[in-house]
């Protein structure tokens, strides 16, 4: 049984981390949780925990503002972040894989299995390889809602429009589903490469863009024949980016 510590600063992401742990792991054994780095670093010296999963960034500092406190690090790393851009970082602590928020089942459970295959004689080899499954890793995004987690393939979703405290994704294939999160955070998490926010209330995948138009002022007009409007803050760089990329 390993002795695992849960660092992240919010609450429900902790609550559906123990949750898959417990559905999945039953290896994995969770003996306390953390809510920032200095709390985190007194209980990792308290623990002496087998593994860490350990947010990216905290209220206090980072995940590798807590690792750099350690001079020796004994513990194995799964590092949790709503950034795809911390592959390299994550490396030079040898993590043994980072999952990107909100959790997916299929990537958690694929991080649990080299949990359980991990060797040091090729931890060089499984930190190349992280990198390489990171760069296309995500195909799929779970979305919480009110009746739990649903997971939706990311090319399928047409647009996102804010509600308050939800957003409500419409997808390709006319389906909407409420969830419950900020737009923010989608705006955060999804390929920028493909989704953007054209107004304060509305991202959009610019795969499905059918039309740009003047009328009634700027709007753009999706394949699904929703039209959204554009900001004026934002009119100036999406027209630019509409120039500049074929979709």
């Amino acid at each position: 049984m390993l002795k695992s510590l849960i660092i992240d600063d919010e609450y429900l992401e902790r609550v559906v981390l123990r949750s898959l742990i417990d559905e999945y792991c039953n290896f994995v054994q969770v003996i306390d949780e953390a809510e920032g780095v200095e709390d985190g670093f007194a209980k990792i010296n308290k623990y002496k925990p087998d593994l860490v999963f350990l947010d990216v960034q905290m209220g206090d500092g980072t995940g590798f503002d807590l690792l750099k406190k350690f001079s020796h690090i004994d513990f194995k790393i799964i590092f949790v972040t709503t950034h795809e851009g911390f592959a390299i970082e994550a490396i030079k602590y040898a993590a043994l894989d980072y999952l990107l928020k909100p959790l997916e089942t299929d990537s958690f459970i694929n991080a649990i299995n080299k949990l359980q295959n991990v060797s040091r004689m090729n931890v060089l080899e499984q930190q190349v390889q992280l990198l390489l499954e990171k760069s296309n890793e995500r195909k799929k995004i779970a979305l919480p809602t009110a009746d739990g987690l649903l997971f939706v393939k990311i090319e399928d979703i047409l647009r996102c429009e804010s509600d308050g405290s939800y957003t409500n994704f419409v997808l390709s294939n006319g389906k909407k589903i409420l969830v419950t999160r900020v737009l923010k955070e989608f705006a955060d998490i999804l390929p920028s490469n493909l989704f953007v926010r054209i107004h304060k209330s509305h991202l959009i995948n610019m795969e499905y863009v059918k039309q740009y138009s003047n009328r009634n002022g700027q709007s753009v007009i999706m394949e699904n024949n929703d039209e959204i409007p554009v900001a004026r803050t934002r009119k100036d760089s999406f027209l630019e980016l509409l120039k500049g990329n074929s979709y």
